[in-house]
């Protein structure tokens, strides 16, 4: 059994709560003025001399969210012990709060599904997609994710997850491979929670909880060998043997940290998970690590309620449809989150228009009224209503005549599929009509909901750093030599490095390269 510090008790994510969000994949939510607290986070290496340890391993984890998990599974099969860090009061990251759709191919449980497809077709597919939004990493890492993820659904099946075809095929492969997980009443992301908690006993990993990590401490030789953290107010010190693995997260909770590391967001909220406050990435950037990519900021939806990201569920959103400022519409309501096409168009409208800020305007037909009712009990979503559109337009503050225009012109086209104004609707899901009052309207804010890039590191998961000037400048302009080298004893995986989420399944990627920097991990040798 693992040895728990820090734990009074399970605290897992219920059915009622953010796993229902998450499950329904969108991530948008309406405008209430809630930020969570911010505190700018500030490191500085710490040398190792004659240090003393408060505690020891082979291999320290910092984080326990899907590549934590995955990094101390493999670190403890190799046969490692293993110290988690996890700032929170239970595990799970972003990674209670994702889909918990998975892909699987080439296993003893998909191939009993059915599942034909092999990792071969998968990963071929996905460079004939051409160019990726989140990028493109090179042919190895894609190779190796490809080839390695599917095993996450045979474990977790072991472990008492359950899993169901998801109602997404078509928006990521011509293959029938994604299924989604359920434990018991949960669905989603939440469901992997209780299962990985299981999983950790059973390594005989250590786990520290409301233990966050401050600053990464190293040798003479700029070796990393332990870390300094934060346990419940107290400072402590914990040995790293062979490596500390960084999988904290990314910085989507900061809107401090998205502004600087993104000039053209600053100011815009961060609505990820209050944890999410980039302290991994400015431990490492103290010892000189690479970030990449990170000028893109994230993925920026309309949200309701800062401190989350997910209190608007997708039927709710395509029941109706948005307008901008004066009561207009904007963009194409009907483009599909899944494939990014939604995220497009909000961030295009938002860099267009001054203010900051659109309409949701739905209606309260009965099925209309299911997905509103159910936005309100659940995330306790708060909306303006009215009995006529003309008495809502007055609430929003918009024009009567513009808001009815845009109502009608919209409703013309119900059960369509296609927007005679904007074309395809790639969401699937077909033009509903919003003419049966009462009426609602949700204020819809930008915010960022995820971050891109991250760490840059090398194929074997090691965080990397630029080489020293003295090195550097002697390589001549067209030599092919490599500018940059490892941070000794250091690795990453999740949020927190640079390919996170290039699949479009942020989850697998950060569960399956997890798995890769615990193996590398594992095989360094001591520095003692």
């Amino acid at each position: 059994m693992a040895t728990e510090k820090g734990m009074s008790r399970r605290s897992f994510i219920t059915a009622a709560g953010i796993a229902g969000a998450a499950s329904l994949g969108v991530a948008l939510s309406g405008c209430a003025p809630h930020q969570q607290e911010e505190t700018p986070m500030a490191a500085t290496g710490a040398s190792g001399g004659d240090m003393t340890w408060d505690a020891e391993a082979d291999i320290v984890v910092v984080g326990c969210g899907a590549a934590g998990w995955a990094a101390t599974y493999e670190a403890t099969k190799a046969g490692c012990e293993v110290v988690v860090l996890e700032k929170s009061p239970s595990i799970g990251g972003d990674m209670s709060i994702c889909a918990g759709i998975l892909p699987g191919y080439e296993t003893e449980y998909t191939v009993s599904q059915g599942v034909t497809a092999t990792a071969e077709e998968c990963w071929q597919e996905y460079l004939e997609r051409g160019e990726n939004p989140h990028g493109v990493p090179p042919q190895d890492v894609i190779e190796y994710v490809f080839k390695n993820c599917s095993e996450n659904i045979d474990i977790l099946a072991e472990h008492g997850v359950e899993w169901q075809r998801a109602d997404i095929q078509a928006h990521y492969s011509a293959y029938d491979i994604f299924f989604e997980a359920h434990y018991g009443d949960i669905v989603g992301g939440g469901s992997f929670v209780e299962p990985l908690k299981a999983i950790i006993d059973e390594t005989g990993a250590t786990l520290m909880t409301n233990t966050r990590g401050k600053r990464l401490i190293t040798n003479a030789e700029g070796r990393v060998i332990g870390i300094e953290a934060d346990e419940g107010g107290s400072t402590i010190a914990v040995k790293a043997r062979k490596a500390v693995v960084l999988t904290t997260g990314g910085y989507s909770g900061n809107s401090k940290l998205i502004g600087a590391f993104a000039e053209q967001w600053k100011g815009v909220k961060g609505s990820g998970l209050p944890t999410n406050i980039g302290d991994g990435l400015i431990m490492a950037m103290d010892l000189g690590a690479l970030t990449v990519r990170t000028q893109d900021g994230g993925f920026i939806l309309a949200n309701s309620e800062y401190g989350t990201g997910f209190n608007v569920n997708a039927d709710c959103l395509y029941k109706g449809f948005i307008c901008d400022p004066t009561g207009a519409r904007c963009i194409n309501d009907g483009a599909s989150y899944a494939t990014n096409d939604l995220v497009d168009q909000f961030s295009a409208q938002f860099s267009r228009q001054e203010e900051d800020f659109l309409w949701l305007v739905v209606d309260s037909s009965p099925d209309s009224l299911e997905a509103y009712e159910t936005n309100v009990a659940t995330h306790g979503t708060t909306f303006i209503t009215a009995d006529t559109l003309e008495a809502l337009a007055s609430e929003m503050g918009v024009d009567a005549d513009t808001l009815v225009a845009s109502a009608e012109e919209f409703s013309r086209a119900a059960g369509e599929l296609v927007d005679p104004v904007y074309g395809e609707r790639t969401s699937g899901y077909p033009i509903h009509a919003v003419a049966e009052g009462p009426f609602h309207a949700l204020k819809l804010g930008p915010s960022i909901v995820m971050t891109t890039g991250g760490l840059k590191s090398s194929l074997t998961g090691q965080v990397l750093r630029a080489k020293r000037v003295g090195d550097a400048d002697a390589v001549a302009p067209t030599d092919e030599t490599e500018l940059t080298e490892p941070i000794p004893g250091l690795y990453a995986a999740g949020m927190i490095a640079e390919w996170t989420c290039f699949t479009g399944w942020s989850c697998i990627s950060c569960m399956t390269l997890g798995h890769l920097a615990g193996i590398n991990a594992a095989k360094e040798e001591s520095w003692e």
